[in-house]
């Protein structure tokens, strides 16, 4: 009788197994990716720029009101009116349902919960990151599809649970850092791992995110201890900034890592490297997020300088 054996992807730690399954769909969409780079601007492109706009409007705002910021009168109203139409668009999709769930929750639990304009901002910068995700599997509709209702739910969640509360309260910091964490984790299981065979580098990839986030927090439950901190309108909000920019960092040298872009240098194959490091998922969401942040720091100096 001959035993049967388990497919790579499902054998107990068989990382090897499960980056080779992952690589060579990583590949694919580093050949699709550089296919529609050739012949022009494509949908998903398009989607993508719209998104870092809104995400760049959305940290403005939030770095207008969380470090008390005051813009030019020409910025100040763009920032007014986009904000006019962020909520426009949310009073029909979501606040109905929103406010729902917390009449419930003051019906049930006693808890006098209230939906602060800001919540509508998280929601945007959650969804660029976890819409970053989504897009770059465009050639896998299930997994994409899969990968943009999670995401939105927990985009909603995520901003639903920060516009709770003031920019300065501990959760600011708390919600995003543990909805990145989850949802990065969500894209694994999807993916196709089970939770009680995940591959050791997976658990790994968690580690690095969740320690320096549990560290940032618990920086953040300090912070009116630390001098540096002290002096910020809302240091929490800086902390989350922080958060942001190690996980651009760690993604830009994952699409390094990925693409063996340090090998190439010595190697003497830097250009082909370094053109599969830029059409790396976690490179280009690197560039979506550190985008968003570098936009809308020149804004906020561009207006504060002339303000």
């Amino acid at each position: 009788m001959h035993r049967r054996v388990a497919p790579p992807q499902y054998r107990r730690n068989d990382s090897r197994a499960w980056r080779h399954r992952f690589g060579a769909r990583e590949m694919s969409d580093i050949s699709n990716a550089q296919t529609q780079a050739r012949s022009g601007i494509s949908l998903n492109t398009v989607m993508r720029l719209l998104a870092i706009v809104l995400g760049i409007m959305s940290a403005v705002l939030m770095a207008r009101d969380g470090f008390n910021i005051r813009l030019n009168d020409y910025l100040d109203a763009v920032a007014i009116a986009y904000d006019d139409l962020l909520k426009d668009i949310a009073l029909v999709v979501f606040d109905p349902a929103i406010k729902a769930l917390f009449a419930k929750f003051r019906e049930w639990f006693a808890i006098d919960l209230q939906l602060l304009p800001h919540w509508k901002h998280v929601f945007v910068l959650m969804w660029l990151y976890f819409g970053s995700h989504a897009r770059s599997f465009k050639d896998r509709p299930r997994v994409q599809l899969s990968l943009l209702l999670w995401g939105g739910v927990l985009a909603i969640l995520v901003g639903a649970a920060v516009g709770t509360v003031a920019l300065d309260n501990l959760a600011l910091t708390g919600w995003p850092i543990l909805g990145v964490i989850i949802f990065d984790l969500g894209v694994v299981i999807i993916l196709g791992a089970r939770f009680a065979h995940m591959p050791f580098h997976v658990w790994l990839e968690m580690i690095r995110l969740g320690l320096p986030g549990a560290f940032i927090f618990a920086v953040s439950t300090q912070s009116a201890n630390i001098p540096f901190l002290q002096e910020l309108h809302s240091p929490r909000l800086a902390l989350l900034i922080f958060f942001v920019l190690y996980v651009a960092g760690h993604k830009l040298w994952l699409g390094a890592w990925g693409s063996e872009f340090f090998r190439s240098l010595a190697s003497g194959e830097f250009n082909r490297r370094w053109e599969e490091f830029l059409h790396r998922r976690a490179t280009n969401l690197a560039f979506d997020m550190l985008s968003v942040l570098g936009g809308a720091a020149f804004i906020v100096w561009l207006g504060h300088a002339r303000g």
